[in-house]
């Protein structure tokens, strides 16, 4: 079966027989899975991805969902789910959110909390992200962040006019999905 680097550029509009003829390697669990991936997502806050590893180093830490920055800067990492219009299916941003220290903390203090979604208000926040794909920036989207089960991450909700806000509404098609693929994950 190719895999998707071998057939990229070789198709302006998706289909279905397309996205199940494709394999990728997941970054995440190492194993290779059929069709397009579904979710995407930078590995850090823009905030952190741009100090050098030395200021890394001094000024905070990060892990995969929980990043602070000189003890004034929180960030978490949500799900901004789109829903795929040609198959009811769901493509994920992974997203940072800038939250307030409070909210960070509360978030925190109920990280492994069985029920934690019933638990927590959503919560005010700020996208940490700027995601090249759109026209407008996407850093600094006011949004929404709602706990979800223990082992799922937030759900991120964004408001204001936006495309990103458009495409979580009404859903985004194969052929977006191919977009993000082609300009984020293969390069």
């Amino acid at each position: 079966m190719p895999t998707v680097n071998e057939r990229k550029g070789l198709f302006t509009t998706v289909t279905l027989d397309w996205l199940m003829s494709v394999t990728y390697t997941c970054s995440v669990c190492g194993l290779v899975h059929d069709g397009l991936p579904l979710s995407w997502g930078p590995d850090a806050p823009d905030m952190w991805a741009k100090l050098s590893p030395d200021e890394q180093a001094l000024r905070g830490e990060a892990g995969t969902d929980q990043t602070v920055i000189d003890d004034r800067h929180f960030f978490i990492r949500g799900r901004l789910e789109d829903p795929i219009t040609e198959t009811g299916e769901t493509f994920a941003w992974l997203v940072w959110v800038e939250v307030s220290a409070d909210d960070f903390f509360k978030m925190s203090n109920l990280w492994t909390v069985e029920g934690r979604e019933t638990k927590a208000e959503p919560y005010d926040g700020r996208l940490a992200n700027n995601l090249g794909i759109y026209k407008e920036p996407t850093l600094g989207l006011p949004v929404k962040v709602q706990t979800r089960r223990v082992g799922e991450r937030p759900l991120v909700q964004i408001l204001g006019e936006h495309q990103l806000r458009d495409e979580q509404l009404r859903g985004i098609t194969l052929h977006r999905v191919q977009e993000v693929y082609q300009r984020f994950i293969s390069g």
